[in-house]
């Protein structure tokens, strides 16, 4: 008995190590034999599962996390100047939607700087203030939410150059609403607005070009005189009692002017003009300065 043993034990240590194990006759009514095979086929049945796990381990659970480029739906944009494509954005404290957390919201249009970013969200600094915003509000290109206006083209009620200022205005006079082309009173108060010029508007309606020089005449920022500015607005009257607005791109030293125009001679269109002071003084005009 103690010879068989020590034969079982010789056999094991070397299948432990992988030698090849002498296949030895022993009468298949040992007892010893019948054991010694019971705990071979154990362990060759653990070092199989050992060796299958070992390999159903992922090849990256121990490597590094991949790193992924900012992504905003179709936009990939780095940290920088971006631009609010929601009305309302709401402007978080921190990083998370919580109750009363929210300390602000941003303008549709809007430029603000991008100083880094933490999964869905974007912290951004406006005038100097700071706030975490969900970056799926923003974009990258400028075109994708202001206006680029070519002279002579027509913007209707359905150009995506008009819903464009309209949603920047927040349909401010409801045009949109009456599916009107786009008005003279929307695309200069849209220029001001891109100045960051706001209006101080009395309550008084409706705000329809040739009523502007009297509803803000005396108005907290206001200044009105007969000579052009850079950046002032030209208001004139005309026969039939009708009003036209336009921007004042330009003053030139012989006192020309540069001025831009929606509606002025077709509905809805757009034109950019050099005027002489001969013919802007034969409209009669006021110079509608807002500081």
């Amino acid at each position: 008995m103690i010879v068989a043993l020590k034969e079982v034990l010789v056999e094991l240590t070397d299948f432990a190590t992988g030698k090849e194990i002498e296949k030895k006759a022993a009468p298949s009514s040992s007892p010893v034999t019948q054991v010694a095979t019971e705990v071979k086929d154990a362990l060759a049945l653990y070092t199989s599962q050992v060796q299958s796990a070992a390999v159903r381990v992922p090849a990256s659970a121990n490597s590094e996390p991949q790193k992924v480029g900012v992504s905003v739906g179709e936009y990939r944009f780095d940290e920088g100047r971006a631009f609010v494509a929601i009305e309302g954005l709401f402007c978080y404290q921190r990083p998370v939607r919580a109750l009363d957390t929210i300390i602000g919201t941003l303008r549709y249009g809007m430029i603000v700087e991008v100083i880094g970013y933490q999964g869905r969200w974007a912290h951004v600094e406006r005038a100097g203030e700071k706030a975490w915003v969900e970056k799926d509000g923003l974009v990258s290109e400028k075109t994708d939410v202001l206006p680029d206006l070519e002279v002579g083209s027509i913007y209707d009620v359905y150009h995506p150059d008009t819903t464009k200022i309209r949603a920047i205005l927040n349909d401010e006079f409801a045009a949109a609403e009456l599916a009107l082309p786009l008005q003279d009173i929307e695309y200069v108060t849209y220029r001001l607005h891109v100045k960051q010029r706001m209006i101080p508007w009395p309550t008084v309606r409706p705000r329809v070009s040739g009523r502007w020089h009297q509803l803000l005449r005396g108005q907290k920022g206001i200044h009105m005189s007969v000579r052009p500015t850079t950046g002032s607005l030209m208001e004139y009257s005309r026969a039939d009692g009708s009003g036209q607005l336009l921007y004042v791109d330009a003053v030139y030293p012989d006192e020309s002017i540069e001025v831009e125009a929606v509606g002025e001679q077709i509905e809805g269109r757009f034109d950019k003009k050099k005027v002489s002071p001969e013919v802007w003084r034969s409209f009669g005009p006021t110079f509608i300065e807002i500081r």
